[in-house]
Protein backbone atom coordinates (compact mmCIF):
# COMPACT_ATOMS: atom_id res chain seq x y z
CA UNK A 1 0.00 0.00 0.00
CA UNK A 2 1.20 3.62 -0.40
CA UNK A 3 1.33 5.84 2.04
CA UNK A 4 -0.64 9.06 2.39
CA UNK A 5 0.27 12.47 3.79
CA UNK A 6 -1.76 15.12 4.92
CA UNK A 7 -2.10 18.74 3.34
CA UNK A 8 1.21 20.49 3.92
CA UNK A 9 1.04 24.61 4.68
CA UNK A 10 4.07 25.62 2.01
CA UNK A 11 4.74 29.72 2.45
CA UNK A 12 1.49 31.62 1.05
CA UNK A 13 0.72 27.97 -0.98
CA UNK A 14 -0.37 24.82 -0.24
CA UNK A 15 1.12 22.34 -1.66
CA UNK A 16 0.52 18.89 -1.39
CA UNK A 17 1.71 15.05 -2.06
CA UNK A 18 1.27 11.56 -2.00
CA UNK A 19 4.37 9.66 -1.19
CA UNK A 20 5.97 8.37 -4.11
CA UNK A 21 8.28 4.82 -4.40
CA UNK A 22 10.18 5.93 -7.76
CA UNK A 23 11.53 2.37 -8.16
CA UNK A 24 8.22 0.54 -8.13
CA UNK A 25 6.60 2.47 -10.94
CA UNK A 26 6.46 1.38 -14.71
CA UNK A 27 5.62 5.09 -15.37
CA UNK A 28 5.85 6.67 -18.73
CA UNK A 29 7.79 10.17 -18.12
CA UNK A 30 7.92 13.14 -20.93
CA UNK A 31 11.62 14.10 -20.00
CA UNK A 32 13.27 16.40 -22.24
CA UNK A 33 14.66 19.85 -23.02
CA UNK A 34 11.83 21.98 -24.17
CA UNK A 35 14.43 25.14 -25.19
CA UNK A 36 13.49 25.08 -28.83
CA UNK A 37 10.12 23.70 -28.86
CA UNK A 38 7.78 22.43 -26.64
CA UNK A 39 6.61 19.02 -27.51
CA UNK A 40 3.59 16.76 -26.65
CA UNK A 41 5.74 13.71 -26.74
CA UNK A 42 6.79 11.95 -23.59
CA UNK A 43 10.14 10.18 -23.19
CA UNK A 44 10.50 6.95 -21.46
CA UNK A 45 14.10 7.61 -20.03
CA UNK A 46 14.06 7.51 -15.93
CA UNK A 47 15.80 9.63 -13.84
CA UNK A 48 19.28 9.89 -13.86
CA UNK A 49 20.36 7.59 -10.53
CA UNK A 50 24.12 8.76 -10.55
CA UNK A 51 24.09 12.80 -11.41
CA UNK A 52 23.65 14.62 -7.71
CA UNK A 53 26.04 12.34 -6.38
CA UNK A 54 28.48 12.90 -9.02
CA UNK A 55 27.82 16.82 -8.42
CA UNK A 56 28.26 16.62 -4.39
CA UNK A 57 31.36 14.13 -4.87
CA UNK A 58 33.66 16.58 -7.60
CA UNK A 59 33.04 19.45 -5.17
CA UNK A 60 33.35 17.37 -1.40
CA UNK A 61 34.43 13.79 -2.27
CA UNK A 62 31.11 12.68 -1.07
CA UNK A 63 27.36 12.28 -1.31
CA UNK A 64 24.49 13.10 0.81
CA UNK A 65 22.72 10.27 3.06
CA UNK A 66 20.54 9.93 5.41
CA UNK A 67 20.13 11.29 9.11
CA UNK A 68 18.04 11.47 11.63
CA UNK A 69 15.78 14.15 13.70
CA UNK A 70 15.26 13.95 17.28
CA UNK A 71 13.53 15.86 20.10
CA UNK A 72 15.98 14.50 22.74
CA UNK A 73 19.28 14.93 20.45
CA UNK A 74 18.80 16.99 17.88
CA UNK A 75 20.70 15.69 14.43
CA UNK A 76 21.50 12.29 14.98
CA UNK A 77 23.99 10.27 12.42
CA UNK A 78 25.93 6.85 12.36
CA UNK A 79 29.19 9.03 11.62
CA UNK A 80 31.14 10.78 13.62
CA UNK A 81 32.32 14.39 12.26
CA UNK A 82 33.33 17.73 14.18
CA UNK A 83 30.30 19.27 12.36
CA UNK A 84 27.94 18.31 9.78
CA UNK A 85 25.81 20.15 6.40
CA UNK A 86 22.14 19.65 6.81
CA UNK A 87 19.25 19.55 3.90
CA UNK A 88 16.00 19.41 5.88
CA UNK A 89 12.91 20.35 5.24
CA UNK A 90 11.87 24.34 5.44
CA UNK A 91 12.99 25.61 9.02
CA UNK A 92 15.91 22.85 9.54
CA UNK A 93 19.13 24.13 10.72
CA UNK A 94 21.97 23.74 8.34
CA UNK A 95 24.59 23.22 10.01
CA UNK A 96 25.25 20.54 13.15
CA UNK A 97 28.06 20.39 15.91
CA UNK A 98 28.83 17.48 17.55
CA UNK A 99 27.71 16.88 21.09
CA UNK A 100 28.55 13.56 22.10
CA UNK A 101 27.15 10.11 21.47
CA UNK A 102 24.24 7.44 21.94
CA UNK A 103 24.36 4.66 24.15
CA UNK A 104 22.65 1.24 23.38
CA UNK A 105 19.34 2.24 25.45
CA UNK A 106 19.10 5.92 23.57
CA UNK A 107 19.20 3.88 19.91
CA UNK A 108 16.28 1.52 21.32
CA UNK A 109 14.47 4.52 22.76
CA UNK A 110 14.55 6.19 19.66
CA UNK A 111 13.79 3.15 17.44
CA UNK A 112 10.56 2.64 19.59
CA UNK A 113 9.49 5.98 19.80
CA UNK A 114 9.77 7.49 16.78
CA UNK A 115 11.21 4.78 14.30
CA UNK A 116 13.46 6.24 13.14
CA UNK A 117 17.53 5.20 12.56
CA UNK A 118 15.98 1.36 12.00
CA UNK A 119 18.57 0.67 9.43
CA UNK A 120 21.36 0.83 12.11
CA UNK A 121 22.88 -2.23 13.05
CA UNK A 122 23.32 -2.94 16.60
CA UNK A 123 27.39 -2.93 16.95
CA UNK A 124 27.33 0.26 14.89
CA UNK A 125 27.10 4.26 16.95
CA UNK A 126 24.65 6.92 16.90
CA UNK A 127 26.44 10.42 17.16
CA UNK A 128 24.36 13.29 17.91
CA UNK A 129 24.99 17.67 16.68
CA UNK A 130 23.46 19.96 17.91
CA UNK A 131 21.46 22.13 15.57
CA UNK A 132 19.27 25.18 15.78
CA UNK A 133 16.04 25.59 14.74
CA UNK A 134 12.83 23.10 15.28
CA UNK A 135 13.98 19.06 16.18
CA UNK A 136 10.26 17.14 15.65
CA UNK A 137 11.37 13.55 14.91
CA UNK A 138 11.96 13.17 11.21
CA UNK A 139 14.55 12.39 7.88
CA UNK A 140 16.59 14.52 6.35
CA UNK A 141 19.98 14.55 3.74
CA UNK A 142 23.45 15.39 5.58
CA UNK A 143 27.15 15.48 4.61
CA UNK A 144 29.98 16.07 6.76
CA UNK A 145 31.51 18.71 4.47
CA UNK A 146 29.96 22.18 3.10
CA UNK A 147 29.02 22.62 -0.52
CA UNK A 148 31.44 25.62 -1.28
CA UNK A 149 29.49 28.85 -2.10
CA UNK A 150 26.91 30.38 -1.44
CA UNK A 151 23.39 27.93 -0.91
CA UNK A 152 19.73 29.36 -0.63
CA UNK A 153 16.71 27.36 0.38
CA UNK A 154 12.86 28.08 1.02
CA UNK A 155 9.72 28.08 -1.41
CA UNK A 156 7.60 30.70 -2.00
CA UNK A 157 4.80 30.66 -4.08
CA UNK A 158 4.90 31.91 -8.02
CA UNK A 159 2.14 32.85 -9.75
CA UNK A 160 0.81 31.69 -12.88
CA UNK A 161 -0.74 33.09 -15.56
CA UNK A 162 -2.96 31.60 -18.00
CA UNK A 163 -0.30 32.39 -20.89
CA UNK A 164 2.04 29.86 -18.61
CA UNK A 165 -0.52 27.16 -18.06
CA UNK A 166 -1.70 27.16 -21.82
CA UNK A 167 2.06 26.63 -22.42
CA UNK A 168 2.31 24.01 -20.06
CA UNK A 169 -1.15 21.97 -21.70
CA UNK A 170 0.73 22.17 -24.88
CA UNK A 171 3.68 20.74 -23.56
CA UNK A 172 1.84 18.15 -21.92
CA UNK A 173 -0.78 17.38 -24.22
CA UNK A 174 -3.63 18.44 -21.82
CA UNK A 175 -7.15 20.61 -22.74
CA UNK A 176 -7.22 23.31 -22.32
CA UNK A 177 -10.87 23.93 -21.19
CA UNK A 178 -13.75 21.29 -19.26
CA UNK A 179 -10.87 19.30 -17.36
CA UNK A 180 -10.37 18.76 -13.47
CA UNK A 181 -7.20 19.75 -12.45
CA UNK A 182 -4.47 21.56 -9.88
CA UNK A 183 -1.94 23.29 -10.06
CA UNK A 184 0.56 24.78 -8.17
CA UNK A 185 4.00 26.79 -8.96
CA UNK A 186 7.01 27.47 -5.95
CA UNK A 187 10.59 28.86 -5.86
CA UNK A 188 13.32 29.53 -3.98
CA UNK A 189 13.78 33.26 -4.13
CA UNK A 190 11.77 35.47 -6.71
CA UNK A 191 13.70 36.35 -10.30
CA UNK A 192 15.24 33.00 -10.28
CA UNK A 193 14.14 29.26 -12.17
CA UNK A 194 10.50 27.80 -10.89
CA UNK A 195 8.81 24.65 -10.77
CA UNK A 196 5.34 24.08 -11.37
CA UNK A 197 3.29 21.09 -10.05
CA UNK A 198 0.30 19.49 -12.53
CA UNK A 199 -2.61 17.00 -11.66
CA UNK A 200 -5.09 15.96 -14.08
CA UNK A 201 -8.32 13.90 -12.96
CA UNK A 202 -11.02 12.04 -14.23
CA UNK A 203 -14.14 14.57 -14.64
CA UNK A 204 -16.33 11.53 -13.58
CA UNK A 205 -14.31 9.66 -11.01
CA UNK A 206 -12.11 12.26 -9.46
CA UNK A 207 -9.33 10.23 -9.71
CA UNK A 208 -5.76 11.36 -10.42
CA UNK A 209 -4.74 9.92 -14.41
CA UNK A 210 -1.79 12.03 -14.81
CA UNK A 211 0.68 14.40 -13.11
CA UNK A 212 3.47 16.20 -14.04
CA UNK A 213 6.24 18.58 -12.93
CA UNK A 214 7.66 21.49 -15.12
CA UNK A 215 11.11 23.13 -14.91
CA UNK A 216 10.81 27.30 -15.72
CA UNK A 217 13.29 29.99 -16.27
CA UNK A 218 13.14 33.35 -14.40
CA UNK A 219 10.76 34.69 -17.30
CA UNK A 220 8.59 31.23 -17.31
CA UNK A 221 10.14 30.09 -20.21
CA UNK A 222 9.68 26.01 -20.18
CA UNK A 223 13.05 24.43 -19.87
CA UNK A 224 12.25 20.43 -18.93
CA UNK A 225 9.39 18.25 -17.71
CA UNK A 226 8.89 14.44 -16.12
CA UNK A 227 5.40 13.27 -16.68
CA UNK A 228 3.33 10.71 -14.93
CA UNK A 229 0.72 9.04 -17.57
CA UNK A 230 -1.91 6.30 -16.47
CA UNK A 231 -2.01 6.73 -13.01
CA UNK A 232 -5.60 5.78 -12.61
CA UNK A 233 -5.02 2.35 -12.34
CA UNK A 234 -2.41 2.33 -9.44
CA UNK A 235 0.98 2.05 -10.33
CA UNK A 236 2.02 -0.70 -7.42
CA UNK A 237 -0.08 -3.57 -6.00
CA UNK A 238 -2.62 -1.90 -3.55
CA UNK A 239 -1.56 1.69 -4.04
CA UNK A 240 -4.25 4.94 -4.00
CA UNK A 241 -5.08 6.59 -6.47
CA UNK A 242 -5.73 10.18 -5.38
CA UNK A 243 -8.68 11.84 -5.69
CA UNK A 244 -9.57 15.64 -6.65
CA UNK A 245 -11.04 16.41 -3.41
CA UNK A 246 -7.75 14.65 -1.47
CA UNK A 247 -6.15 17.63 -2.37
CA UNK A 248 -3.11 15.37 -2.96
CA UNK A 249 -0.08 14.24 -5.24
CA UNK A 250 1.08 10.96 -6.25
CA UNK A 251 4.93 11.73 -6.63
CA UNK A 252 5.63 15.30 -4.90
CA UNK A 253 5.66 15.12 -1.46
CA UNK A 254 7.58 18.64 -1.21
CA UNK A 255 9.82 19.17 1.93
CA UNK A 256 12.24 21.74 1.13
CA UNK A 257 13.90 23.46 -2.00
CA UNK A 258 17.79 24.56 -2.50
CA UNK A 259 19.64 26.21 -4.70
CA UNK A 260 22.43 24.78 -4.33
CA UNK A 261 26.48 25.68 -6.24
CA UNK A 262 27.61 23.46 -9.13
CA UNK A 263 23.90 22.58 -10.14
CA UNK A 264 22.18 24.48 -12.49
CA UNK A 265 18.48 24.35 -11.83
CA UNK A 266 17.12 24.15 -7.97
CA UNK A 267 16.80 20.82 -6.10
CA UNK A 268 13.88 19.81 -4.59
CA UNK A 269 14.01 17.53 -1.09
CA UNK A 270 10.60 15.42 -1.44
CA UNK A 271 9.76 12.82 1.02
CA UNK A 272 9.18 9.30 -1.17
CA UNK A 273 8.42 6.95 1.62
CA UNK A 274 5.96 4.11 1.25
CA UNK A 275 4.22 2.05 3.56
CA UNK A 276 7.05 -0.22 4.56
CA UNK A 277 9.97 2.17 4.26
CA UNK A 278 10.74 5.57 4.76
CA UNK A 279 12.89 7.10 1.63
CA UNK A 280 14.16 10.74 1.28
CA UNK A 281 14.80 11.91 -2.32
CA UNK A 282 16.67 14.97 -3.98
CA UNK A 283 15.05 15.41 -7.55
CA UNK A 284 16.16 17.84 -10.04
CA UNK A 285 16.90 18.56 -13.93
CA UNK A 286 20.32 17.74 -15.61
CA UNK A 287 21.41 20.33 -18.45
CA UNK A 288 20.00 18.46 -21.27
CA UNK A 289 15.88 17.86 -19.42
CA UNK A 290 16.48 14.66 -18.11
CA UNK A 291 15.53 14.13 -14.40
CA UNK A 292 18.21 13.31 -11.92
CA UNK A 293 17.32 11.72 -8.57
CA UNK A 294 19.39 10.43 -5.64
CA UNK A 295 17.14 8.63 -2.79
CA UNK A 296 18.09 7.13 0.39
CA UNK A 297 15.61 4.37 2.00
CA UNK A 298 14.86 2.45 5.10
CA UNK A 299 13.00 -0.23 5.84
CA UNK A 300 11.00 0.54 9.11
CA UNK A 301 8.54 -2.11 8.89
CA UNK A 302 10.32 -4.50 12.44
CA UNK A 303 11.78 -0.99 13.10
CA UNK A 304 12.14 -1.35 17.51
CA UNK A 305 10.71 -4.75 17.88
Amino acid sequence: MREIKPLVSISLAMVVALSLSPYWMSYAQGIESVQKAILPASSPLPPDETYIARIFEAQIGEAPRMGWLFPEHGFVAAEDHPKVALYGAIGTSLEGTKSGQTNDEDRSFLRNRYGEACRVGEMESLFAYDIQGPTEAGRIMFTAKRLPGEMRSGMITVPMAVSDIAAVNKLLGWGDSGVLRRDEAIAVRRQSFWYSFHRLYDSKTGKLIQEASVLHDKDGKLLAREQFADLSDGMCDSCSVPRYVDGMSYAYQLMNMFELPGFPYPVLLLDSSTVEGRAISFRTFMPNGQAAELRDYEYVVHCGA
